[in-house]
């Protein structure tokens, strides 16, 4: 998108705050996992294929730099990251925000 990298990061920021709000909606992570750390897998999962989709979307409209690394490395970079991400929306969140009943 040839943007700065301080807004590329921002946004970045800002998408990891909406999909946090988001998982304080999504009953069936918060109820059929008993286990905190896989509910954060889980959420951090749907996050990384969210990711994905969306990445598909803007390449066909904005024309991406060439990556010299390995594409393996940084999937799995990415998956990590994003399980990371997950655990720790879970942990800081846990079920102070639920909505839904059981």
């Amino acid at each position: 998108m040839r943007l700065p990298s301080v807004v590329a990061w921002s946004l970045h920021f800002v998408f990891g705050i909406f999909f946090a709000f988001f998982y304080t909606q999504i009953c069936f992570l918060k109820y059929k996992i008993d286990n905190i750390w896989l509910k954060g897998i889980a959420f951090g999962f749907t996050a990384f294929v969210i990711s994905q989709i969306l990445n598909g979307f803007l390449n066909i409209f904005y024309q991406t730099p060439l990556i010299e690394v390995s594409k393996l490395m940084i999937t799995i970079s990415n998956i990590l990251g994003h399980f990371l991400f997950g655990i720790v929306v879970v942990r800081i969140v846990g079920d102070s925000y639920n909505h839904c009943k059981a």
